[in-house]
């Protein structure tokens, strides 16, 4: 699998937000996850088509939250949650998908691992509002995520680019956000300033 990029921006793929994940190509944004939960398959699949071609025309990663059927689709990667269809399953259907699945603790993390997924999501980090009941993770439970997974694992949940140099430490390969970016007045200039923040302390 080639590095993964340092920043996810997760989006709901929405009409309004084919602009913004355009300027934010332009600003070198090369990974993208579409997560839009409780719409139709095919208006997810069409949010997804709007994607994918111009995100991969560069190079990029458009990445599928949950649905396994419409990244086979659309040839994306896959993110899966712990409720979600089995790594197992899910590389039956991607043979060749970059897959990444959720994890909230050490046991979590060495399932993934030996399940076959190429990286784990950890978190929530931060206090976030994207969802309101995740309780940010001990320092020493997301370090220990990291040591037991042998590959990347991307932090997620509260990251901005005021709390970011925190993590420098943790061994984390990125973040994914979602409100840092776009839900800032100017979307570019969060997400330069998110990754200027990880890259100040050389962590990502």
């Amino acid at each position: 699998m080639p590095p993964l990029p340092p920043i996810c921006l997760i989006t709901t793929g929405d009409a309004n937000a084919v602009p913004v994940v355009e300027a934010l190509l332009e600003a070198g944004a090369r990974w993208f996850q579409l997560r839009a939960k409780g719409i139709a398959d095919r208006h997810l699949y069409r949010r997804g088509e709007r994607l994918v071609a111009r995100i991969t025309a560069v190079g990029g990663l458009l990445t599928i939250n949950d649905r396994a059927d419409v990244a086979a689709a659309l040839g994306a990667s896959l993110h899966l949650g712990q409720e979600d269809l089995p790594v197992a399953e899910a590389r039956r259907l991607l043979p060749e998908a970059t897959l990444g699945v959720s994890v909230h603790d050490r046991a979590e993390a060495v399932a993934a691992a030996e399940a076959g997924a190429d990286y784990v999501g950890c978190g929530a980090l931060f206090p976030t509002t994207t969802k309101g009941d995740a309780r940010p993770l001990a320092p020493a439970a997301l370090r220990e995520v990291v040591a037991a997974f042998p590959g990347p694992v991307v932090g997620i949940g509260g990251v901005t680019p005021d709390n970011a140099p925190t993590l420098a430490t943790t061994g984390l390969a990125g973040v994914a956000v979602a409100a840092a970016v776009f839900q800032a007045a100017d979307p570019v200039d969060g997400y330069r300033r998110l990754l200027a923040a990880l890259e100040a302390e050389g962590g990502h």
